[in-house]
């Protein structure tokens, strides 16, 4: 009896130890597939609040779409009735010329060209009074603009043009704008003192398709070596004022009462 009960006590602690080690492997093998689960289940909830929160969004880009396309409409039905976007050049001189050339076989060919004097110096300075016009919830932004453009242009013949070949009497000066519904008053230029009324059309689309243009009042070369001109050009004008730098010095100096401009182009300010 003693030797049993002294076997009984001594292995009865590595039993237990046994069914405890046996019971906590029993428990983690239930749990580890519950774990498994909850990390699924959280993953498909994530995942599908994620697709309920991408509706509104989808919604709210598409009402953006919306507001933009109307907004550009709004623009163009207002610029339609006051005025568009202005693009301005500063004057420059239409020259055509003409030559003859015979071939080896006798025939006689006709070519027809022109020359664009650009101007030396342009300096552009004035004002520019914005305001904001009201359509539902868009506002479309237009301007009034009073500008003075003063320069010089000299005339300079290419070595391979002969002056013979110019047609002095069919000479121009061209400017360009780019909507003729904002020219609010004539556009004149006063060229070494004579004033001349410029009229709708261009002689050539070289530099832009749309402006004004005037006979120039030269007869030969002498006449128009060096040319001082000066104008005054008060147009309106919705979102942009835009200018082409075209001359060889080219200054502009404008003030404006918009509280915040934005600037486009290859120099800024």
């Amino acid at each position: 009896w003693n030797r049993l009960k002294f076997f009984l006590s001594a292995n009865q602690p590595d039993n237990l130890l046994i069914n405890k080690n046996q019971f906590k492997m029993e428990e983690n093998v239930y749990e580890t597939p519950s774990n498994q689960n909850r990390i699924t289940v959280k993953a498909i909830i994530t995942g599908v609040m994620i697709l309920l929160l991408l509706i509104p969004t989808v919604f709210i880009q598409s009402l953006v779409k919306e507001r933009k396309a109307r907004q550009s409409e709004v623009i163009k039905e207002v610029g339609s009735k006051w005025a568009d976007a202005q693009l301005l050049s500063g004057p420059y001189l239409f020259i055509p010329y003409e030559y003859t050339t015979t071939t080896s076989d006798g025939k006689s060919n006709t070519f027809h060209n022109e020359l664009i004097i650009l101007p030396d110096n342009l300096k552009t300075s004035g004002e520019i009074n914005g305001e904001l016009r009201k359509r539902s919830i868009y506002k479309v932004p237009l301007y009034r603009a009073a500008l003075q453009q003063n320069g010089i242009i000299n005339i300079n013949i290419p070595s391979d043009v002969d002056e013979k070949w110019i047609k002095w009497k069919d000479a121009r000066i061209c400017y360009n704008i780019s909507d003729f519904k904002g020219i609010e008053e004539e556009i004149k230029v006063i060229i070494n003192n004579q004033t001349i009324t410029l009229e709708p059309g261009l002689p050539s689309t070289t530099i832009g398709s749309k402006g004004l243009s005037a006979p120039l009042p030269i007869n030969n070369l002498q006449d128009a070596s060096s040319l001082s001109f000066n104008m005054a050009v008060n147009i309106k004008g919705s979102v942009q004022l835009q200018f082409l730098p075209m001359a060889g010095n080219s200054s502009f100096q404008i003030s404006s009462d918009w509280k915040d401009p934005s600037f486009s182009g290859n120099s800024l300010p």
